[in-house]
């Protein structure tokens, strides 16, 4: 946890109930001596100060989603404490993807009950209670309008691309994922918020909130690492994930020669006392001879695997 504070100007959306929806901040910065945590609305002629004019024309009622797009300036004047409102935790989600700072730098408890179940759509946050007004209004004016998802965080690229990266399918990366320069997450990868990567990494798998994976690390397809939102809540999981498949196969082997090899022994020295009208066990202890005899075999061929090979870097 960091004790720094920041300060962000953006664009929130807001439904006629008030709720805040979003809030998008294209350049946050951290900052020393912020004296109070805060949001507040811009006038047109701050926002068009620190803003500019561009983002000044998105300003106003969006009477097909049934919202209103303001300006807002919003001051944290320490991230070790929890977000005072919804401004506050989307810019704590922007500073993780920004890398402006790291998972778990920055207080994110509470965050879920500042947030509201939102429709994502091509057309920005809409409020659930809007969406069948909304669709039959995108028809009327012939514009096509799809609802993406509706959850309580949006697309991470809805919001922030950072440099150095390759996402295969956006939606499979939440807002609030740190994702560091060198990283690919590939089609079936996933990366949640408050969670993401060190360095290069190749994600194939899923990194759940809360997960750091280490830099020259991958994540392989079909792998889930527990996270924060799991079992384990109250705990971090570091991740350094390289190659577990001969890993797993040597302690298997291992395990099976350690547990089978006094059997196997003892069940021979057994059937050569029987009569030689058991045949049934002297058959069972061939079979297990066998078994041990293969798994011998087996971990002689991982060994050989796993050892280093001439030239090999």
């Amino acid at each position: 946890m960091i004790h720094s504070g920041a300060i962000a100007y953006g664009l929130a959306t807001i439904a006629k109930d008030g709720t805040v929806l979003d809030t998008w901040y294209p350049t946050p910065e951290l900052a020393e001596g912020v004296k109070e945590s805060g949001s507040h609305v811009l006038s047109e002629t701050d926002a068009r100060t620190h803003l500019g004019e561009a983002f000044v024309k998105t300003l106003g009622p969006c009477e097909l989603r049934g919202v209103n797009v303001v300006a807002v300036k919003t001051n944290i004047a320490t991230l070790a404490e929890p977000a005072k409102d919804t401004h506050d935790v989307f810019l704590r989600l922007h500073l993780l993807s920004h890398r402006l700072v790291k998972p778990h730098q920055a207080n994110l408890a509470g965050i879920f009950g500042m947030l509201a179940n939102v429709a994502w759509t091509s057309m920005g946050p809409c409020p659930l209670d809007q969406l069948q007004d909304a669709r039959l209004r995108a028809r009327a004016a012939r514009v096509v309008f799809d609802v993406k998802a509706v959850d309580k965080f949006p697309y991470m690229t809805d919001y922030v691309v950072p440099s150095g990266v390759r996402i295969a399918n956006v939606d499979r990366v939440r807002l609030g994922a740190h994702l560091a320069s060198g990283t690919t997450v590939m089609h079936e990868g996933f990366c949640n918020f408050n969670a993401g990567t060190l360095g290069a990494s190749m994600v194939e798998g899923r990194i759940s909130a809360g997960v750091l994976v280490d830099d020259q690390s991958d994540v392989g397809g079909g792998a889930s690492i527990m996270g924060t939102l799991s079992v384990a809540k109250k705990s971090s999981q570091w991740a350094s994930v390289v190659c577990w498949v001969p890993t797993l196969a040597l302690a298997f082997h291992w395990v099976t020669i350690a547990w089978w090899k006094p059997v196997a022994t003892s069940l021979a020295a057994r059937a050569s006392k029987c009569p030689m009208a058991a045949w049934s066990r002297r058959a069972s202890c061939l079979a297990a001879m066998a078994s041990c005899s293969a798994a011998i075999h087996n971990q002689a061929r991982c060994k050989s695997f796993l050892a280093p090979k001439a030239g090999a870097v």
